[in-house]
């Protein structure tokens, strides 16, 4: 099942999605990559077990992963992955984020990459500016857990939320 896209280029494309097995028992990430000639299977982020939420890349060497990991007794813990053209690393934050998930990653370049997510204080931002994350309480609270964080290539950053309209 495709989830996401990451267009960078007509010629740099990422398409993210899952695979199941076992009559839907277990699922297996997979990430393919479009050159502008073909496409290629490359390693895909693996937590197992875990589950992302949103892949970006800002280049072909430059690719950011956000989602959740289980951990004992099935808590979440927010996890953000790199990969640098060769393979994928867990990236260590700065604070501890534990009963929490990312829902969204996007990113300006490596060094002003953005998140967002949600714990048991509610909906967060996450930043990078190339040497730390920093988390960012919004001041508006009611912001929906599946909130959506897109980069613009003026270094702007928008962020769109679920809204039920009745």
């Amino acid at each position: 099942c495709m989830e996401m896209i990451s267009v960078v280029s007509s010629h740099d494309v990422w398409f993210f999605g899952t695979s199941t097995q076992d009559n839907w028992r277990s699922t297996t990430n997979f990430l393919e990559h479009y050159d502008g000639a073909g496409f290629t299977l490359v390693n895909a982020p693996d937590c197992s077990p875990c589950d992302i939420r949103s892949v970006y890349a800002t280049t072909s060497n430059d690719v950011w992963a956000a989602g959740y990991a289980s951990g004992p007794h099935h808590i979440p813990s927010a996890v953000i992955e790199h990969y640098d053209g060769t393979q994928w690393s867990f990236v260590s934050l700065d604070f501890r984020l534990s009963d929490s998930y990312l829902t969204s990653v996007t990113a300006n370049a490596g060094n002003d990459v953005w998140a967002t997510g949600n714990d048991y204080y509610g909906f967060f931002y996450l930043h990078y500016d190339g040497t730390k994350w920093t988390r960012i309480n919004p001041s508006d609270t009611t912001q929906d857990a599946g909130a959506t964080i897109v980069a613009t290539r003026n270094n702007h950053v928008c962020v769109s939320q679920n809204t039920t309209i009745s």
